[in-house]
């Protein structure tokens, strides 16, 4: 009796084994991919690369796959809950430019379009902003006008 009962046991666990290696390794090799892949576009696109067609191809993912990374990078440069890393200011500002195809650094829009310092309603910070273009505190996320 005692054998069968650490056998059944031996059994469960092997197999949660089994299920946690299915599970768990692909998740783990695609976020290594993933991360992977943002550095070569980070590469890219400080290095001048703002087209999303070429960015894609050199990537080798899909237009719709290179503007989800693209966007989740971006987030990366602008989130205001935490001190953005010193890898994404680079993409501080940045914003895509769905119509052209391509990622615009606030670096280079701010040379285009003019910078303004507007003071943010929610929490008194100043902030400079592109003109003409919306976006949110850098402290609090409110929007700015």
């Amino acid at each position: 009796m005692r054998g069968t009962a650490f056998a059944e046991l031996f059994l469960i666990i092997l197999g949660l084994t089994i299920v946690f290696l299915i599970i768990a390794l692909p998740l783990a090799f695609r976020s290594r991919r993933r991360t992977d892949q943002r550095k070569k576009i980070y590469a890219m696109v400080v290095s001048g690369v703002t087209s999303i067609d070429k960015i894609a191809a050199m990537t080798q993912m899909d237009f719709g796959t290179t503007i989800s990374e693209l966007e989740k990078i971006i987030d990366l440069g602008n989130n205001p809950q935490y001190e953005v890393q010193e890898r994404w200011q680079a993409f501080t500002g940045a914003y895509i430019d769905y119509s052209r195809k391509r990622i615009v650094l606030a670096d280079n829009d701010a040379n285009v379009h003019g910078t303004q310092v507007v003071i943010c309603n929610g929490c008194g910070a100043e902030n400079t902003i592109v003109v003409g273009r919306a976006t949110k505190c850098k402290y609090c996320g409110t929007p700015l006008q």
